[in-house]
């Protein structure tokens, strides 16, 4: 193709809308029965362009999509090494395949998930409210540090409640889950809970809450104090299931969980995380560099660290966090609660407020 014309195609591609004529000879190859559209990444911005098989045609993603009979909400394509998945509607994509040749995601393939005949053939996706530490919300607005665990349009857990978190819950999932679960009782994990509870509680959908019993005691005697003074208890506005250390507990018929002590000032659990009987997610909530806690969250293929720029006991540092993902390479490490967006490890995958990672 020559440079006149391809600079043509360029153009016409900008002009929306694509067509679906102009897709014709886009057929993607199937893995796992997903779609595997090759592509070169042309342009590294927000709204991601492809170009199939270096045909030398700038496509957005969407309409691309779309063509593939993937139909409905837009989303980014994964950053770093592409490991992000993008939720269109309840179907799932997109994904670097491990056919991909190019690891740095310039060229290669994408899985674009089709549309799902049942539930079964759902993965689920953590969805990031936050990545905020303790004081971000407070003084910059951020949110504190959460995500939502998804299964289709469905939120199936929310972890944490901090600042900030319930008017991201709002933003990004329209409403505020009924299934919650606290590590601790601090202000930036826990912090939104009376407010959300109670509203949730008024208009007849009480939490559920799942927290260690430790954990449970200080919420309702501490973060929920001002109910007592107003003649409520917390039993009034939520349910309460106690998940003992290293016990599993069930969310549901698809979730389980397992919590694990980690090394913070304020009693504080992580988990593993079971999507029907499968490990899927190990979480650390706050913790300090602390082997043992990882140990168990090893058994899941992803995790979800605490960690700072400058570590302390409370919090493990990136430089830290980075030498245990070398050790361990066959895991996918991604680092949270490190602050705001400008404060984000530049050398590890890390959690972004709105962008889906498929587990």
């Amino acid at each position: 193709m020559t440079a006149g014309r391809k600079r043509r195609a360029t153009s016409f591609c900008r002009s929306p809308p694509i067509k679906p004529p102009l897709l014709v000879a886009v057929r993607p190859f199937l893995e796992d029965g997903r779609a595997l559209l090759p592509y070169r990444l042309v342009r590294d911005r927000g709204d991601r362009h492809l170009d199939p098989f270096g045909l030398g045609l700038e496509l957005p993603l969407l309409p691309v999509a779309e063509a593939l009979g993937v139909v409905g909400a837009s989303y980014a394509l994964g950053r770093g090494a592409g490991r992000a998945c993008g939720r269109i509607r309840g179907y799932y994509g997109v994904r670097r395949s491990a056919a991909s040749p190019d690891p740095a995601g310039r060229h290669g393939f994408y899985r674009i998930g089709m549309e799902a005949d049942t539930a079964m053939s759902l993965r689920p996706v953590l969805l990031p409210l936050g990545t905020g530490a303790g004081a971000t919300t407070v003084i910059y607005g951020d949110p504190s540090s959460s995500f939502a665990i998804l299964l289709g349009e469905e939120c199936r857990l929310l972890v944490d409640l901090g600042y900030g978190v319930a008017r991201q819950a709002l933003h990004f999932l329209k409403a505020l889950p009924t299934k919650v679960y606290i590590s601790h009782n601090h202000s930036d994990h826990s912090g939104d809970l009376p407010v959300a509870a109670l509203r949730s509680a008024n208009q007849g959908q009480p939490f559920t809450i799942w927290s260690a019993p430790e954990v449970e005691r200080r919420l309702k005697e501490h973060r929920l104090h001002e109910f007592r003074e107003a003649g409520a208890s917390p039993e009034d506005i939520a349910n309460w299931i106690a998940t003992p250390e290293n016990v599993e507990a069930v969310i549901d018929n698809d979730f389980s969980l397992v919590p694990h002590r980690g090394q913070h000032s304020e009693t504080c659990f992580g988990f593993v995380l079971r999507f029907r009987g499968e490990t899927v997610l190990g979480y650390s909530a706050d913790s300090g560099f602390y082997e043992e806690l990882y140990t168990h969250l090893l058994e899941a293929p992803l995790l979800v660290l605490d960690g700072r720029a400058e570590g302390s006991t409370e919090h493990a540092s990136f430089d830290e966090l980075e030498a245990f993902a070398r050790k361990f390479p066959d895991k996918r490490v991604f680092v949270t609660h490190y602050g705001r967006p400008d404060e984000a490890p530049s050398t590890l995958d890390h959690l972004r407020l709105g962008e889906p990672i498929e587990l």
